[in-house]
């Protein structure tokens, strides 16, 4: 099971795990329900395959936990995003392959025998937790678009 990280206290999914799978999926404007939900399903099935590990797996949202972002050097290149992470060496992995089940599979499995490059956590330490809300499982929506007053605007361009 993935657990969206919502708080300091959502971390905890991986505090005492040997490695930590850290997700970072599209923003749900990006990609809607249906689509988030896929990739929440495939986090578990991969978890459930890799349970016998005792991993941590979580996830956020694109753009809600920039510092967690930045130290495990996620999302430059767009999301879904990966990497593993072992808080206990300050030490990670990132997911350079497809972010499908087989991709995954295959990374998870490198790291399992001990191949696949790892980078130190940056900053030295296990970055700040920022207290979001979490996601309600539904749809994003835009936010109302604001009625603006432009009678008062004039819109002649005779005054040069």
């Amino acid at each position: 099971m993935a657990f969206e990280i919502v708080d300091p206290e959502s971390m905890k999914a991986c505090s005492d795990k040997p490695l930590c799978v850290v997700s970072v999926l599209p923003h749900i404007l990006d990609c809607n329900a249906a689509c988030r939900n896929d990739y929440i399903t495939t986090l578990t099935r991969l978890g459930d395959k890799y349970k016998s590990k005792m991993w941590g797996w979580v996830w956020s949202e694109a753009g809600s936990q920039p510092s967690l972002e930045e130290a495990l050097e996620l999302g430059g290149f767009g999301y879904p995003a990966m990497a593993v992470v072992n808080a206990k060496k300050l030490k990670f992995s990132t997911l350079r392959g497809s972010f499908s089940e087989t991709g995954i599979n295959e990374f998870l499995r490198d790291l399992s025998f001990g191949r696949g490059q790892t980078a130190p956590v940056r900053g030295a330490e296990m970055p700040k937790i920022e207290t979001t809300e979490p996601w309600d499982g539904k749809d994003g929506e835009l936010p109302p678009e604001e009625d603006i007053d432009l009678s008062d605007v004039d819109l002649e361009k005779d005054e040069l």
